[in-house]
């Protein structure tokens, strides 16, 4: 999907998916929560994918996505200055860019729309309409079983290199190339996405992560008697140095001299510019970006949550562009960019796992 066309395919595209999806029986939900933004945009593909394949009605719950926290009132307010805090708390959610940071038993706060960073909708119900789905068929956390199944589902069809062929939509392929359509439609981004003018055409693209998905994170299991059990570190992710990245590079496509960097640390930054100073670097990250970590972003007003994630997708587009990308396919940022990468063939991951996954 190139510009001049793009935006008019994925239109008629999502009419599309939407017709086929309204003509299903069976319906499901799954609830979008505040966990990493491309953790809920892959598993939104991958729960249209399952829909499409099962026949099964899917809807999404956007109440809690990306929702900022509540922040209670340090004191009881009187009654008459209550009326009047949430008339002028309405009259800030109306003219402040159609949004609201403010949050507390005074002021619903407003969670994300997907069409806040995309252009097309994902399937929706009202809350009324909500109120009449099964419970059972409500997937509101990672906990409920009704996860494992659709990503169980999608992975499965993945792993066994099934065919999908679902004409209407132009997908006739594997699950690689089914997720790729439906990220071109329900993925393509609100805002133009710019390319710094110094990485010129031809640039590489390094995705880096650092912060909590390296650090890791402790956590307290219970036994089968309900005991806690001794906290053991987890990590999702690996810490890749900054000298692999640069070696890979030089022994595939040693011509490029331009790299653009996405990353939490700019720490990673200033490693590559003093281990390579013949390559330009390039990044929208600052020197204040010290390590993304999950708690610190729920802390975040919705606003500041927007213009983050916003500048992710930016980040994502640009790494998308490149003529070679490395990142770490144990990270949803990396998959996606190679989901949406002009040239699939030239995306590597350069930790364990080194072969792309739908989940």
């Amino acid at each position: 999907m190139e510009d001049k066309s793009s935006q008019t395919l994925a239109t008629e595209l999502a009419m599309k998916y939407r017709e086929i999806n309204d003509g299903f029986d069976s319906p499901f939900v799954v609830k979008l929560t505040s966990r990493g933004f491309y953790s809920e945009v892959n598993n939104a593909l991958n729960a249209v994918v399952y829909g499409l394949l099962t026949q099964r009605r899917l809807s999404f719950d956007q109440s809690e996505f990306m929702k900022a926290p509540h922040i209670a009132p340090l004191s009881p307010i009187p009654r008459y200055y209550l009326r009047k805090r949430n008339k002028l708390t309405s009259f800030l959610q109306r003219t402040i860019d159609g949004q609201s940071s403010l949050s507390g038993p005074l002021c619903r706060p407003r969670a994300a729309n997907w069409t806040d960073f995309y252009t097309q909708q994902l399937p929706s119900l009202s809350r009324s309409a909500l109120e009449n789905i099964d419970p059972n068929s409500i997937i509101e956390t990672f906990r409920h079983p009704g996860f494992s199944e659709f990503r169980t589902f999608v992975f499965r069809k993945h792993d066994n290199q099934s065919h999908i062929n679902i004409e209407q939509l132009g997908i006739r392929g594997n699950v690689y190339q089914a997720k790729r359509i439906l990220a071109a439609i329900f993925c393509k981004p609100r805002e133009k996405t710019i390319i710094p003018p110094r990485l010129g055409e031809r640039f590489a693209a390094f995705q880096i992560r650092r912060g909590d998905k390296t650090e890791g994170y402790w956590v307290r299991s219970q036994n089968h008697s309900n005991i806690y059990m001794s906290p053991k570190l987890m990590k999702e992710g690996q810490e890749i140095p900054t000298i692999s990245y640069l070696n890979s590079l030089i022994a595939e496509m040693p011509e490029l001299k331009h790299v653009f960097v996405m990353t939490d640390d700019y720490t990673t930054v200033e490693q590559l510019r003093a281990e390579a100073p013949q390559i330009h670097f390039e990044t929208l990250n600052t020197p204040a970006d010290r390590g993304y970590r999950q708690k610190a972003f729920d802390r975040l007003s919705l606003r500041e949550k927007l213009r983050s994630i916003r500048q992710l997708v930016s980040e994502t587009q640009i790494a998308a562009s490149s003529c070679f990308f490395l990142g770490g396919y144990k990270s949803n940022v990396a998959r996606f960019i190679t989901l949406q990468h002009q040239d699939p063939g030239r995306c590597y991951s350069v930790d364990d796992d080194r072969e792309w996954s739908p989940l």
